[in-house]
């Protein structure tokens, strides 16, 4: 799938994969790199992402930097912060679908990620094209409903939170390289666990650009520019002015 895609979205998900190999192949006898290794995977994963909808030209993509260590972070917290209103968001009752499942199959002789939506009251089940295409209509949109949901998220404390945790993952890049007065660059923690959650944020990247890249010959996905809007404000709200153009 990502073999498939155009040169910088390729690229940057290939090396995605080369630094995951690398930082199993350094978790022993440098244990610093090998996690810093980890680190630019999911930065390069994150690079395939904001490629892709740079090249797609979707409004408002312009403003994410794929050379942005912050913006690359701000990336996946955003994926993060998406995929888990949906998930609480496809428990309410006016949801009309059980669970989604993903599944990999061809979109012309691309491969690409493609959404089912199994109905609860029906044993059918949808199958969006695009897959991101979704338009539930009734009372509220899913696009209102998820703006009105990061416009409520945006108030709060969790903006601290989240501004705190892009600054220390800026920090932990140059801990991981460079000696202190206190000695050599020493790792945080278990480096394994630590390369399997990186290997799981670059997996959700990679799913993320499945269902973006292989469907450009149709129109855009009106949710995609909604997220695009909104983890620009996002970024504007949660990234420290002396880190926003590392």
């Amino acid at each position: 799938m990502i073999e498939a895609c155009t040169a910088q979205v390729k690229w940057a998900g290939i090396n995605a994969f080369e630094y995951l190999k690398a930082a199993n192949d350094l978790v022993t006898s440098y244990p610093n790199l090998a996690a810093f290794s980890a680190i630019c995977a999911e930065e390069e994963a994150a690079a395939a992402l904001i490629h892709s909808v740079k090249t797609l030209r979707y409004p408002g993509a312009k403003k994410i930097k794929f050379t942005s260590h912050s913006h690359k972070h701000a990336v996946f917290f955003f994926v993060e912060l998406a995929v888990g209103w949906y998930q609480s968001y496809q428990q309410t009752a006016e949801w009309p679908f059980r669970p989604l499942v993903l599944k990999f199959g061809l979109e012309g002789k691309r491969m690409a990620v493609h959404i089912v939506l199994p109905l609860k009251a029906v044993p059918l089940a949808v199958n969006p094209i695009p897959p991101l295409n979704l338009r539930v209509e009734g009372a509220n949109t899913i696009e209102s409903v998820l703006i009105d949901h990061m416009t409520e998220y945006l108030k709060t404390a969790e903006v601290d939170k989240v501004r705190t945790m892009i600054e220390k993952a800026a920090a932990y890049r140059n801990e991981l390289l460079y000696s202190s007065s206190k000695g050599l660059p020493v790792p945080k923690g278990d480096v394994d666990q630590f390369i399997t959650h990186q290997l799981e944020k670059v997996a959700i990247l990679l799913t993320a650009v499945g269902l973006v890249d292989p469907w450009g010959k149709h129109p855009q996905a009106p949710i995609v520019t909604t997220c695009i809007a909104l983890l620009v404000t996002f970024m504007d709200r949660t990234i420290p002015s002396s880190v926003s153009a590392s």
